[in-house]
C-alpha cells in the first residue's frame, strides 16, 4: 500500500467534497481504458441524486457525465439494476470503474465472482466510511424541510465549498427559487448524521472498517494533513479543511490507475505520505464507529414520534439550539477563516 496527499486544480476541487481525487482517478480510467472508434468502452459507477433527490447508484460513459458524481452523499445509495449492468458491461468488453462504500464494493465483487465474470477490466474505489443511515432518514428529512420551507427541494449539498464555514457547510435550493446555506434547518440532517445514532445496525460492527481495503484505491479526507505532512502543508499553503484528499493505493490495479494520475501532475498537487501517522486521524481505518449509548432511546423515539420531535431532541432544533447555532456560525465565519 502507498499513501498520498492530493489536491486537484481549483475548478475541480471547488466542486468536490475534499481535494478532488475522485475525478482524477476517473480521468485516469478513461485514459487507461478508452479505445475509441465506435461504441463507448468505459463506464463509471457512483452515487448521485436522482430527480427526486433520492441517493442512487448510476453510471456514466463520458467525463462530462461524471460531473454528477461530485460531492459526498451521507446516505446509503440504492443499487437498483447496477450489479446487472456492471455484469453486462464487463461481458461486452468494457472497462468498468465502480465506486462506493467498502461494503458496496465487497458486495459487487462477490456478485461478479459468483457469476464467474472476468474481472481483468474491473476497477474499484472505496471510501473511508463512518457508517451510513438508510434511505428512510433522508426521506423523512426531505419531507420535513420541504414543509418548513413550503417548497420542494431541487438541489442539496452536504458540503458546500462556497460557504465561508469550513468542514461541513450545507446548502439547500428549493423549487420556489429560495437558496439557504448553513441555516439551522439545512444542517439538521448532517447534525443527526454525526450523532452516529441513525446508522444501520451493521455499521457498528463493520468488518470493512480496517486498513485492509476492498477497493483498488481508497479515498477520504486527509484529516491532520498539516500535522502529518507539515512541510508539504506549508509549501502548498493549505490545511486539511481547505480540501486535501487522502489516497490509499491498495493493489496492482490501483497502482496502474494512480500512475496515470501521477503522470499528469502539472494541474494538481500530489505528494507521497511516508509517515504512518495519518492513521491516527482515520478512526474508520482502524475500527467501526462505536454504537452510541443513546441508540435504543433514539430508535424508540423515531418509532413513536414525528421528525420534528427528532430534530428538536437530537439535532437541537429548538430555541436554545438556535442561539448556540447562531453563536457557532458567527465564530466559524469570522474567527476561523
Amino acid at each position: 500500500m502507498k499513501v498520498f496527499a492530493f489536491r486537484n486544480e481549483k475548478r475541480v476541487e471547488e466542486k468536490s467534497s475534499s481535494g478532488g481525487a475522485f475525478m482524477a482517478v476517473i480521468d485516469a480510467a478513461f485514459k487507461l481504458c478508452k479505445t475509441g472508434g465506435g461504441s463507448e468502452s468505459v463506464t463509471i459507477y457512483g452515487a448521485v441524486f436522482n430527480n427526486d433527490l433520492e441517493v442512487v447508484h448510476s453510471k456514466a460513459t463520458t467525463i462530462a457525465k461524471c460531473e454528477k458524481f461530485h460531492g459526498s452523499k451521507y446516505v446509503l445509495s440504492s443499487m437498483g439494476q447496477n450489479y446487472k449492468e456492471v455484469e453486462i458491461d464487463l461481458l461486452s468488453g468494457k472497462c468498468v470503474l465502480f465506486s462506493g462504500t467498502p461494503c458496496q464494493v465487497a458486495a459487487i465483487k462477490s456478485f461478479l465472482n459468483k457469476k464467474h465474470i472476468p474481472l481483468e477490466n474491473f476497477y474499484t474505489i472505496d471510501i473511508i466510511c463512518h457508517g451510513a443511515p438508510g434511505k428512510k432518514l433522508w426521506a423523512d428529512y426531505r419531507e420535513w424541510i420541504q414543509k418548513k420551507n413550503r417548497s420542494s427541494l431541487s438541489e442539496f449539498s452536504f458540503r458546500y465549498k462556497k460557504a465561508r464555514w469550513k468542514l461541513y457547510p450545507c446548502m439547500a435550493r428549493f423549487e420556489n427559487g429560495k437558496m439557504k446555506i448553513n441555516t439551522q434547518d439545512v444542517r439538521v440532517y448532517t447534525t443527526l448524521f454525526f450523532t452516529h445514532l441513525a446508522y444501520r445496525e451493521c455499521c457498528y460492527s463493520c468488518k470493512y472498517a480496517d486498513i485492509q481495503r476492498e477497493g483498488d484505491i481508497t479515498l477520504g479526507d486527509f484529516w491532520g494533513f498539516e500535522n502529518v505532512m507539515p512541510t508539504v502543508s506549508a509549501r502548498w499553503k493549505i490545511k486539511a479543511e481547505d480540501g486535501v484528499s487522502l489516497v490509499l493505493v491498495n493493489s496492482s490495479k490501483g497502482k496502474t490507475l494512480w500512475d496515470l494520475v501521477l503522470s499528469n501532475q502539472e494541474r494538481c498537487l500530489i505528494e507521497e505520505c511516508t509517515s504512518g501517522e495519518f492513521i491516527k486521524y482515520q478512526h474508520n481505518l482502524v475500527s467501526p464507529t462505536e454504537k452510541p449509548k443513546r441508540i435504543e432511546e433514539f430508535r424508540e423515539d423515531y418509532k413513536n414520534h414525528d421528525f420534528n420531535y427528532i430534530a428538536q431532541k437530537y439535532a437541537h432544533y429548538d430555541l436554545k439550539g438556535k442561539i448556540r447555532f447562531i453563536l457557532s456560525r458567527i465564530y466559524h465565519e469570522w474567527f476561523q477563516l
